[in-house]
């Protein structure tokens, strides 16, 4: 009975999808940029930005100065093998996973996330802390025998943001 589950286990995970690591370097959470404009200045200026982006806004408390948004679509990139950005303007990467059962690649059709900014002043500076959290990728169908599903898969991924989105904020308000 033993070499019954040991069989069983030895195929789930031969099919089981393989997730290749990041080999890039990526800048840590959160990151942080400083503005010589005003707090209310630059609070303005991100609302702003949020909304001509099309990011939809989950949170907005000015007196905490935090910023979080709904769950958006990101512009992503896969590495290439020596671990560059293959879309170099990309506001995250993702890891590539290779489905065994196809020996291909399986390729999100989405990849969304959520953005935590705090600004507040500090020394006569406005600090920008940028956040992205929950980056998760949307799979609409899948031909490995453990991915198989009619209606599509999700799967929070070991995504980095790329830094891209975070400056581009930052020139964008300052």
């Amino acid at each position: 009975m033993n070499r019954f589950y040991v069989l069983i286990l030895i195929l789930i995970s031969s099919c089981a999808p393989k997730v290749y690591s990041l080999k890039g370097s990526y800048p840590k959470p959160p990151i942080i940029y400083t503005s010589n404009n005003s707090l209310d200045k630059v609070w303005s200026n991100i609302i702003d930005l949020f909304a001509q982006k099309g990011i939809p806004i989950k949170l907005i408390d000015k007196s905490s100065g935090l910023i979080i948004s709904e769950s958006a679509t990101l512009i992503w990139s896969y590495e290439d093998k020596n671990g560059n950005l293959i879309k170099k303007d990309a506001w995250v990467v993702v890891p590539k996973i290779l489905d065994k059962g196809s020996n291909k690649f399986i390729k999100p059709t989405t990849i969304l996330g959520s953005w935590n900014i705090r600004v507040k002043e500090e020394n006569g500076k406005t600090l920008i802390n940028t956040n992205l959290y929950n980056i998760t990728a949307l799979y609409s169908s899948l031909n490995s025998v453990v991915w198989n599903t009619k209606t599509g898969t999700s799967m929070v991924l070991d995504g980095r943001s790329t830094g891209n989105f975070e400056k581009f904020i930052f020139d964008q308000i300052n």
